[in-house]
């Protein structure tokens, strides 16, 4: 490279995703189970760090959220980073989405048969609610930033649009 120049290529997240789909596999997933259906995102995706793949995946999501209410499925979301923490219209930051990202996929999600979305991400358990869907950010199995013991949730979908947590702790190193 001369003097002066600028190294293009594909931005380094963009390295890493490659990388953890040659590895792991593929970033997002679907699957449905007696009568459910569950999809996972690749939330860090949505970011605006790569439009590119954000635009991808709000166009697999919608694609899939369609099938899924097609079929007439409640549906629950799944992904690390959650659309927000307490309430729709609080302040973007580094633990939600982005807006105006985040009142389009919560306007898909109302649209589309969504009982629940699923995250991780803040190190802390937090639920709140907004149009009929749980958005419920679990504890983690390392560290929580809010001192309560490590663990995870577990949630049972049963008939209909039940569903049911249960806070598994793991044992105190």
């Amino acid at each position: 490279m001369r003097a002066g120049q600028s190294r293009r290529g594909p931005p380094r997240q963009h390295g890493r995703l490659k990388q953890y789909r040659d590895r792991i596999g593929p970033d997002q997933v679907t699957f449905d189970h007696q009568g459910w259906s569950f999809i996972g995102l690749d939330t860090q995706a949505l970011t605006p760090a790569d439009a590119g793949e954000g635009k991808a995946q709000q166009l697999w999501l919608r694609q899939t959220l369609t099938a899924a209410k097609n079929a007439d499925h409640p549906v629950i979301v799944f992904g690390h980073i959650p659309p927000f923490i307490a309430a729709p219209d609080e302040k973007p930051e580094y633990f939600n989405y982005p807006q105006p990202l985040r009142q389009e996929m919560l306007e898909l999600y109302r649209t589309h048969n969504v009982v629940a979305v699923l995250s991780g991400h803040t190190h802390r358990q937090a639920a709140a609610a907004t149009d009929g869907i749980q958005f419920f950010t679990g504890a983690t199995t390392s560290v929580n930033f809010d001192k309560q013991p490590r663990g995870f949730t577990l949630w049972t979908a049963g008939p209909g649009r039940a569903l049911k947590p249960e806070y598994i702790p793991l044992p105190a190193p």
